[in-house]
């Protein structure tokens, strides 16, 4: 496998020379998405598909891009609940008054006093906001940010991958001479059809699927085929092979 190469960081590229194709696009698996274009240059052109942020503050803050709305709305719930109860501040040091005690006697006739470790069904419903409320947390912290896949002239495909925070997740390189074919095709998902841009890597039994985590729909991956072929191969940027999806004459009737 090539080593990946390393390409200047997004924000030092001319904003001349970034384009947004697609904005508040829905993809195929309901999220909303932005669609760029960068170019580097007439022989390297990056595409850059980011999940939008559902808070306002996730561009200015990258670290609160875990933390969306219906995560935001919970820990206020929990926090007004927590708040409106004063027994559980004894949680930890001592034994709340919610929980039941109850008396057992023994052979000799004395009682013995037995604390039973029960909880309300105030506390369980804490308990389980908290559990939800870190297992989202979690989730939305390893998921799949931002896809970018770069096309070099006569090098090939670089392939990146960043979570929420802004870490590598996924790198790979493709050489030129491996790719037998960059196509649009299709899939079926119970009811529903699905279309992926992916390319055939010689050597390799399943395709190479670009955008794998995003999933664009079909009229944002029509213009960024054409694009890709266009910087590798050389060809046409408003015309592809018979073996792939037709392009749009224009990338602007992706916007109609």
């Amino acid at each position: 496998m090539a080593p990946p190469i390393s390409l200047p960081s997004l924000r030092s590229v001319d904003r001349s020379s970034t384009k947004v194709l697609v904005a508040g696009h829905i993809s195929a698996v309901n999220t909303v998405l932005d669609v760029f274009q960068m170019d580097y240059s007439e022989s390297v052109r990056m595409y850059r598909v980011c999940r939008r942020g559902k808070n306002g503050f996730a561009k200015i803050f990258p670290f609160l891009r875990p933390v969306y709305a219906n995560i935001a709305l919970l820990i206020i719930v929990v926090g007004c609940l927590v708040g409106s109860q004063a027994g559980l501040r004894g949680v930890l040091p001592n034994i709340p008054q919610s929980w039941v005690s109850w008396s057992k006697w023994t052979g000799s006739g004395t009682a013995e006093h037995v604390v039973m470790w029960q909880l309300s069904c105030f506390h369980i419903f804490i308990l389980g906001c908290l559990f939800l409320l870190i297992l989202q947390f979690v989730r939305n912290l390893f998921f799949v940010h931002v896809d970018e896949v770069t096309a070099i002239r006569g090098l090939g495909l670089q392939l990146n991958s960043y979570n929420a925070l802004g870490r590598l997740c996924f790198q790979r390189f493709v050489d030129i001479r491996l790719i037998r074919s960059l196509v649009i095709h299709d899939a079926f998902f119970r009811t529903q059809v699905l279309f992926f841009l992916s390319a055939t890597v010689e050597n390799e039994a399943s395709r190479l699927v670009l955008f794998e985590e995003t999933l664009p729909r079909l009229d944002v991956l029509q213009p960024v085929l054409c694009g890709l072929r266009h910087v590798l191969f050389g060809e046409p940027e408003d015309v592809v092979t018979e073996d792939s999806f037709e392009c749009q004459t224009a990338t602007q009737n992706v916007l109609n």
